[in-house]
């Protein structure tokens, strides 16, 4: 039974991975789990249930499968959407006294990509507005971000020239 079990899932995991990689789900689908995971489900309970009353060797492993199919459909959709956000923009953040800021910039398939935008936000009590935006052009390991004439650029996450700012500011990846 174990077996057949892991060959059921086995078999899943493939076809949930073809599934999900083709449909590139992004964080404004993510409600669909909640129609996706119950289907699986009962699929896969339906299958089992008439295995079972066929007294075919399959159903057990079936009705378990529908509970680790669900399983693993759930944590595959979940790492494709968190897959889409990383390869759609990149964020830097950084702190001016008690204001905080960050730049976003838009990527193609997780790849810097010249002449893409950039957006320059300031944090306020849980919102954004925004600063700047703008272009950005790389250069080996440069970006240089582009807007209505000011020009900033980023080195080994090192801002430079930051309008308000000065000359040299220190990026992180993260907020803190």
């Amino acid at each position: 039974m174990i077996k057949k079990l892991f060959i059921i899932c086995l078999i899943d995991l493939i076809l949930l991975g073809i599934f999900v990689f083709r449909i590139h789900p992004s964080a404004s689908v993510s409600i669909m789990i909640i129609v996706y995971v119950p289907f699986l489900f009962i699929i896969n309970m339906v299958i089992g249930i008439v295995l079972k009353i066929f007294k075919n060797k399959w159903g057990i492993p079936f009705l378990l499968n529908s509970i680790l199919s669900s399983i693993i459909f759930f944590f595959l959709f979940n790492y494709a959407i968190t897959y889409s956000e990383d390869s759609m923009s990149k964020s830097f953040y950084f702190k001016n006294g008690n204001k905080k800021y960050f730049i976003d910039l838009t990527l193609n398939d997780g790849k810097y990509e010249n002449n893409s935008d950039f957006n320059l936000y300031e944090l306020e009590d849980g919102s954004s507005s925004g600063i700047m935006m703008g272009y950005y052009v790389t250069y080996r390991d440069t970006l240089f971000l582009k807007s209505n004439g000011k020009q900033m650029l980023i080195y080994k996450n090192t801002l430079f020239d930051h309008p308000q700012k000065g000359n040299k500011i220190q990026l992180d990846n993260r907020m803190k």
